[in-house]
């Protein structure tokens, strides 16, 4: 389930990302914003993006992201 929630069922370069939620492979929503000028996934920055993949791209971030019952 924690390795589910930090996948995106969809192929989305960075050019393509915008604030807002968005729904998890696990089900679960996670919540896309900005902080200090980066964009951020629910508290993890994202420190290097759009590693292409061939089935979409990977987003690196700074942390684990654990879902909260709330999103």
């Amino acid at each position: 389930a924690l390795l589910t929630y930090h996948i995106i069922a969809s192929k989305l370069p960075s050019k393509t990302l915008k604030v807002g939620k968005l729904r998890t492979l696990s089900g679960k929503r996670c919540e896309l914003g900005r902080r200090q000028g980066k964009l951020c996934i629910d508290e993890a920055l994202i420190i290097h993006s759009d590693l292409e993949c061939t089935n979409g791209y990977i987003h690196a971030i700074d942390r684990v992201i654990l879902p909260t019952s709330s999103l």
